[in-house]
């Protein structure tokens, strides 16, 4: 299926972004008007008061900064007297955080520092030594496994094909720390 990105310029006609250039032919920066901020506002809105969403922080960005940001909603759902979401109000993201470590991944390997094939081990020494689980006890627990054919690559990670458990994080201590 073929997607086509769509812009709106100040007059309001239909423009490709290869086609948002300036009166000197350069590349137009990336803007948002009145007039979208408003459409914007009032389909967020809409979107918490028909509780479509139970919340919103909405933002729209560019490599200049913010150009728009909008938060509606409550930080208790069913709670009218619960204080509004704000900038500071912490959300949990759960699968959201692949489709954003996804899009980092993708920036280093086009940047060139990484490829699909990185083993990970190089990057997180923890993941130096994968097993297979081979057995479990009763009660579900892993009971017995064995070394893993092969390193895990980034590409594995991506693709979910790399063999960890939902509780890989746990024997990993420094997932919680920046590596810059």
């Amino acid at each position: 299926m073929h997607q086509r990105t769509t812009l709106l310029n100040p007059s309001g006609d239909e423009t490709h972004p290869s086609s948002a250039r300036g009166s000197s032919g350069h590349p137009m920066p990336p803007s948002i008007t009145n007039t979208q901020k408003e459409t914007l506002d009032r389909i967020i809105d809409e979107a918490v008061s028909s509780r479509s969403t139970p919340a919103s922080y909405f933002g729209v960005a560019s490599a200049e900064g913010v150009l728009y940001q909008r938060t509606a909603g409550r930080k208790q759902v069913d709670d009218p007297g619960s204080a509004p979401i704000n900038e500071d109000t912490v959300f949990g993201v759960c699968s959201q955080t692949k489709l954003i470590t996804t899009i980092a991944a993708l920036q280093l390997i086009e940047r060139g520092q990484i490829a699909l094939d990185t083993v990970v081990e190089t990057i997180l020494p923890e993941l130096a030594n994968p097993v297979v689980v081979t057995g479990y006890d009763e009660a579900g627990w892993v009971k017995t496994t064995r070394p893993a054919k092969e390193k895990i690559t980034l590409g594995n990670l991506l693709n979910h094909t790399s063999g960890l458990d939902y509780w890989a994080e746990r024997r990993i201590p420094s997932s919680d720390r920046s590596r810059g």
